[in-house]
């Protein structure tokens, strides 16, 4: 680790600093490198850069240099045979990929991929400069530990400065939980997750409607609000496909991923609703729970892989040590270790294991399917999904990316290698990838997704976009702002922060409106709340657009899509910490502000600007939704039933 109590030199001249806080840089440095934030100018005495703009200015080069050495870690030899190799939990299905670094979860809030990205980045600008030292002023001890390694490997002097805590460390229950061992964790959630689910073993319905030959997988999350008081399946992932299916005549069976929110809270909650959305569907869904009680031998089978797993990851201790990205001496693991370490021995391996086993049961019951589909952002359990499913003897298999194919969002890119190969131990993959536009197809092919096979389907969750209810409402006269609100109550925080800040150059007069997320809830500050009027309206998209004329929203969320497309001013304030993760990166007529200040005049320019041109278009919005219907291969089955019934109406 580096020595946080280095003495600095006598001059800070020709040295560089790297700023990872916020308030103002120490001054005198010949170069302060910004580690937060998009802002850029000059400091007292030398030049000022923003990293993540670096990083925009070389993010193809960046991003394929850091996607090839998560490809050569997994290809890494260790006693005669890969990382990947030594990870198999079934005989087509390594563990690998289910593992942290390989799912790549760069939009979390904990996630330190963005740095990675920063460090390539910064490599290349200090290749060019001549300072004799760096200095970093950070919090953060992986980054700390990556640029000491670097710095004694090109042999430049090396300083760590720790910002002064903020506040009394609190001690919690949960970081007390947090200081066990990973093992035990894993021991202790095994049995919450048993104990929750146990009373649903006595709830069970004996019958089981499983008559569909089409299968959908997804998490019970984005329900519309109808369908929890109605208790009839309304899921903004699949829009109107749901009704078009039952519609055609065509029996589905959809499986649920439990997860708690504000409009399902518990499992039993789940249960319930899930139970409910079978009562109602005339005897044309089925829908169930994955994650139920798990039968005694696949607890027991969960446990033999857990072990299995953990003989192997001691196995292949110490297997990143070699490995670092093309043409760089960056050390990056430091940056991996403990999510690595969390995703193979923690509560979340041994729940991997057990979603294993509960797929294995679930598709070894149904009869064959025709065709399934999942929501797809490459998250553990989709890799369990395929071998499942495969192994079952099921036909195609088809992921779906829900809503867009963000350039930073680096669960949906992979190296191209891991496109290419067919050994057991590489990339589970499903038949068909659905994109929903010209622009996630764009994004499919540029990051090296086999275009054979690529499919186009409609946008489920943007129809809506195809109706012209989404443009503004005659008579109205006064300016509407709608604040989206983003999964991470941080970015959250900052969008609030910026708005108050900018608050003298809010639209006099108007009506603002805050939709938070339907998944995590967030409260503004009162006092401001207040000032402006701000009203609470947790209704879909569509129905608020028409009432507003400027929406602000974080970069990352697709809200700003859907306004974007219904020719909406966008204003889009960036997580301070990431990247540009920006469902309209590249695109004109969205705005993506870097300060308070630059905020302020987004705003002006947003209130002397008309509606925005949309010059091509973003999604594929066919209301019949002709291609997801043929993609099922649910076409032809409606030409039977038609010709069956004599009519195409039912």
């Amino acid at each position: 680790m580096p020595d946080s109590d280095c003495r600095p030199s006598e001059s800070t001249a020709g040295r560089v600093l790297v700023w990872d806080a916020e308030g103002v840089p120490d001054a005198g440095f010949e170069l302060t490198v910004l580690w937060q934030g998009f802002e850029q100018g000059s400091s007292q005495g030398g030049r000022m850069v923003s990293i993540a703009r670096l990083v925009e200015d070389g993010a193809d080069a960046l991003r394929a240099r850091y996607l090839a050495w998560l490809h050569a870690l997994g290809q890494a030899p260790v006693h005669g045979r890969t990382v990947a190799e030594h990870l198999m939990i079934r005989p087509a299905l390594s563990y690998w990929w289910m593992a942290a670094p390989a799912q790549k979860f760069s939009i979390s809030a904990t996630s330190f991929v963005p740095d990675a990205m920063k460090l390539l980045a910064l490599e290349t600008l200090l290749a060019n400069e001549k300072g004799r030292a760096v200095v970093l002023y950070s919090a953060n001890a992986r980054l700390a530990e990556c640029l000491a390694s670097y710095c004694a490997d090109m042999q430049c002097r090396f300083e760590w400065r720790q910002p002064e805590p903020s506040g009394p460390a609190v001690q919690s229950r949960r970081s007390a939980y947090g200081r066990l061992s990973p093992r035990l964790r894993a021991v202790i959630s095994f049995g919450w997750y048993c104990a929750s689910r146990l009373p649903a073993v006595f709830r069970q319905s004996g019958a089981r409607a499983r008559a569909g030959t089409l299968s959908f997988f997804d998490v019970l999350v984005h329900l519309d609000r109808r369908a929890i008081d109605s208790g009839r399946f309304m899921s903004n992932y699949w829009g109107p496909l749901v009704d078009q299916l039952a519609h055609d005549g065509v029996r589905t069976n959809w499986f649920h991923f439990f997860h708690p929110h504000a409009a399902v809270p518990t499992f039993a909650a789940a249960l319930r609703l899930v139970g409910r959305f079978q009562e109602n569907a005339a005897g044309r869904q089925f829908h169930g729970l994955i994650d139920m009680f798990p039968p005694l031998t696949k607890a027991v089978g969960a446990w033999r892989d857990y072990r299995r797993l953990q003989r192997a990851v001691r196995s292949i201790e110490g297997f990143h040590a070699e490995v670092r990205p093309e043409g760089s001496v960056l050390q990056l693991w430091p940056l991996h270790q403990d999510e690595w370490t969390e995703s193979v021995s923690g509560p979340n391996a041994l729940m991997e294991c057990l979603r294993l086993g509960l797929f294995e049961v679930a598709l070894a019951r149904l009869p064959r399917q025709q065709a399934g589909v999942y929501i797809c952002e490459n998250q553990p359990w989709e890799m369990s999904l395929i071998y499942a499913w495969r192994n079952s003897g099921h036909g195609k298999l088809i992921a779906a990316p829900h809503s867009t194919i963000r350039y930073w969002d680096l669960r949906y890119f992979y190296d191209r290698r891991s496109y290419s190969s067919a050994r057991p131990s590489d990339l589970p993959m499903p038949d068909h990838y659905a994109v929903n536009g010209p622009v996630a197809k764009a994004a499919a092919l540029a990051g090296a997704y086999p275009a054979d096979k690529i499919v186009d389907v409609e946008a489920l969750r943007f129809m809506h976009l195809g109706r012209p209810s989404a443009h503004r409402k005659p008579g109205r006269e006064r300016t509407g702002m709608l604040i989206c609100g983003d999964f991470l109550s941080t970015t959250n925080d900052r969008i609030f922060d910026w708005l108050q800040r900018a608050e003298a150059d809010l639209p006099p007069g108007a009506s603002f409106v805050f939709k938070p997320h339907p998944a995590f809830p967030y409260h503004a500050a009162p006092d401001f709340a207040a000032r402006i009027g701000l009203r609470v309206d947790e209704r879909a998209l569509e129905e608020l657009l028409p009432d507003c004329d400027i929406v602000v929203t974080s970069a990352i969320t697709s809200a700003a899509v859907d306004a974007y497309c219904a020719g909406k001013q966008v204003i889009q304030i960036p997580d301070e910490h990431g990247v540009n993760a920006n469902a309209l990166r590249g695109l004109a007529g969205a705005r993506l502000v870097s300060s308070p200040s630059d905020l302020a005049g987004a705003l002006q320019a947003a209130l002397a600007g008309d509606a925005v041109a949309v010059a091509e278009p973003y999604f594929n919005l066919d209301p019949s939704l002709r291609a997801w219907r043929e993609a099922l291969g649910a076409w032809q089955d409606v030409q039977t039933f038609q010709t069956k019934s004599g009519s195409g109406d039912r």
